[in-house]
């Protein structure tokens, strides 16, 4: 059996030459090689029966009491004596009833009965231990199977079953439970110690044969590759947010190298927009200091304005007085010609009647004035001759007539008078409105005058630019500002970021070391776990080579050794001279060379086993009825040179084989090395 020390310091030495290891992980390495690998050992050295006593077990219906004393016992007796029975009482005796197992107790109870009754004693290290265990039906399922009642060295009084034990506590009697804690079933590893005529190769197909193997023989570093495997699973697998952060992290900084660059060109951008701005201003206040004069250029721009203003009025009461004495003097005009023809018409009338006077003179075709008309009323001159007419060519009106036209004459002349007097007026307004339109135009010329020559337009027109382009500026420059906050609080925002994703890189990087460093431990103890299997399939091989010469007749008379297919398992190849090869994994459950297999494996493992120190402690192997195939001649006769030999080959371990009493079992080749037991 490899030594647990060797183990440690060999893959100690390997840790220490691989590169991917450091000082850490070698330490924790070794605290999974000394912490998990903790060797399935047992504190007892053998398990064998004395006795057996089975009721109401399948083909059992009456109590049977079979002294086996621990010795090497053949059972013989017809097929249907219980035989088998009686080797499956003795299992679940010890077992109890396992259900959702590979291997479980089909329909236990014997029919018209609903309750089995099984006793074993068994000696374990010197002590007698008694072990009771019940089976009750009740039409839903099993009951009390898995209440034994355990008693050390009983006295020999009737046991009191009011207080049971548990199945644990008969599996730790007979060094099952640690194999048990690691989840293996009892009826699979008892098929290492039962070669079940119902299922020949019940061991050899086992899925967990390995583990379990491994387990017996000290390989006991499974736990160490599953504390592993846990470990990497549990304590180093990487978190989302950790195996995204690699990612991340590139991503981030590659953003961070962009916001640096558009927090730099921002700077840059304010600089410049501030230094314009700052230039601006300059200028502004050197132009507002050139305006500091502004006010007098003010007061005259005001004065010319008022100037203007009042000249403009002054020329509107100009053409209002204007046009009021073209009125008057219009009424002046009508009434002039108004009186002349009241004074003429009675003389014209008279005229008329006492002579005829033309509107025009015959003599040069030109109209007649009035002041010819009046003179002739006047002056009684011809119109025409501007001789004197007679007097009695001239009617004189009456005297009435001539008041009443005295007094429209006085009023006429009163209008008239009035009429004039405005005129003159008027003109005399219009003659001042004119000489003040000029005085002011004056004075507005000589205004322009002193607005020329301090003239500011200039820098008014350049403060204003630079006012407009100062506020153009300001705004710009808070844009800048906004948005380089924007960005610098996103760059501190970033910067944070960058830390926790660097963090979490580390820790992702962290775990992925130690993932990568336990698959490669685990591959160190898989690879030792297979170079020490390969030295037990060696030991294993040897044996079984020498088990083959006991078959010289049948199947196996031509093989030429053995040899296991792969350092992972424990899958076997007979190899034969002249026939074909024979591998374990064949499914050949239900043949002669299938049981054959079954027996030389599991007899060459316990021949193994009870090499090593601390191994599982029951020494018991039970075959039930090995001719059940029906095998020829010859492999009846291999069989039976085999199975007889066994007390021999397993000297200790306590063999019970059960065998019909048919002419294939040659029952007395049995005799030398086995206790015959008819049944």
């Amino acid at each position: 059996m490899p030594e647990r020390e060797d183990f440690v310091d060999r893959i100690k030495q390997q840790l220490q030459e691989e590169e991917i290891f450091n000082e850490e992980d070698i330490e924790e390495c070794v605290d999974l090689l000394t912490e998990r690998e903790q060797r399935t050992t047992a504190d007892r050295e053998s398990v064998q029966l004395n006795r057996i006593i089975a009721k109401q077990f399948k083909a059992i219906e009456d109590e049977r009491d079979v002294p086996l004393n621990r010795d090497d016992v053949v059972i013989s007796g017809p097929n249907t004596s219980g035989k088998t029975s009686l080797i499956e009482a003795i299992r679940f005796n010890l077992l109890g009833r396992q259900e959702h197992q590979r291997i479980t107790l089909v329909d236990p109870v014997t029919e018209g009965y609903d309750t089995l009754y099984t006793d074993g004693f068994w000696q374990v290290n010197g002590d007698e231990y008694h072990i009771h265990r019940e089976l009750s039906e009740d039409g839903q399922g099993y009951a009390d199977h898995d209440r034994p009642k355990l008693t050390r060295n009983p006295d020999g009084r009737e046991v009191s079953l009011a207080a049971r034990d548990e199945q644990r506590d008969v599996s730790e009697l007979i060094g099952f439970w640690p194999y048990e804690a690691r989840d293996f079933g009892r009826y699979n590893m008892f098929s290492l110690f039962f070669l079940d005529s119902e299922d020949a190769r019940g061991f050899v197909d086992w899925r967990d044969k390995t583990p379990f193997l491994d387990l017996l023989f000290g390989l006991d570093l499974t736990k160490v590759i599953e504390a592993s495997e846990t470990r990497r699973a549990n304590a180093y697998e990487p978190a989302d947010e950790e195996e995204s952060a690699p990612q991340e992290l590139k991503a981030a900084e590659d953003r961070l190298h962009e916001l640096e660059s558009e927090v730099e060109a921002l700077r840059e951008q304010r600089e410049r927009v501030q230094a314009k701005l700052n230039q601006r201003k300059e200028e502004l206040t050197s132009v507002k200091e050139v305006l500091s004069g502004e006010n007098e250029l003010e007061q005259l721009r005001s004065e010319k304005a008022r100037l203007n203003r009042r000249i403009n009025s002054l020329q509107s009461d100009r053409l209002d007085k204007r046009d009021e004495l073209r009125q008057t003097r219009q009424q002046i005009s009508r009434y002039q010609e108004s009186e002349l023809s009241r004074e003429i018409e009675p003389l014209a009338a008279d005229l008329r009647e006492i002579m005829s006077l033309p509107d025009r003179c015959p003599i040069c075709t030109n109209d007649i004035t009035s002041e010819q008309a009046h003179r002739l009323i006047e002056h009684g001159d011809c119109p025409l001759c501007n001789k004197d007419v007679p007097e009695e060519r001239i009617e004189v009106g009456s005297e009435t007539d001539a008041e009443e036209r005295a007094l429209e004459q006085e009023e006429r002349n009163k209008e008239l008078d009035r009429l004039q007097s405005k005129e003159g007026e008027l003109e005399g307004e219009i003659r001042m409105l004119e000489q003040q339109v000029s005085e002011l135009e004056e004075q507005l010329e000589r205004v322009e005058e002193q607005i020329e020559e301090t003239d500011l337009t200039e820098y008014v027109n350049r403060r204003d630019n630079l006012e407009d382009e100062v506020a153009e500026l300001e705004q710009e420059a808070t844009s800048i500002q906004v948005e380089l906050n924007a960005r610098k609080e996103e760059l501190e925002e970033v910067r944070e970021r960058i830390e926790e994703l660097r963090e979490l890189k580390k820790q992702f990087d962290r775990k992925s070391h130690k993932q990568q460093m336990l698959r490669s431990f685990e591959k160190l103890v898989t690879a030792e776990i297979d170079y020490e299997r390969g030295n037990i399939h060696g030991e294993l091989e040897t044996i079984i080579d020498n088990l083959l010469d006991y078959f010289n007749r049948g199947l196996f008379a031509d093989s030429t050794g053995v040899s296991f297919n792969s350092e992972s398992s424990y899958e076997f190849t007979i190899f034969r001279s002249e026939g074909e090869n024979k591998p374990s994994s064949r499914p050949n459950a239900d043949s002669v060379e299938g049981l054959m297999q079954s027996l030389l494996f599991q007899t060459a493992v316990l021949k193994y086993l009870d090499s090593l120190e601390g191994s599982l402690p029951i020494r018991l192997f039970i075959v039930d009825s090995p001719y059940a195939k029906e095998p020829d001649g010859g492999n009846a006769q291999d069989i039976t040179s085999f199975v007889s030999q066994l007390p021999n080959e397993l000297e200790n371990f306590q063999i019970i084989v059960t065998v019909a009493t048919t002419t294939l079992a040659a029952l007395d080749e049995y005799e030398d090395n086995y206790e015959m037991l008819d049944f």
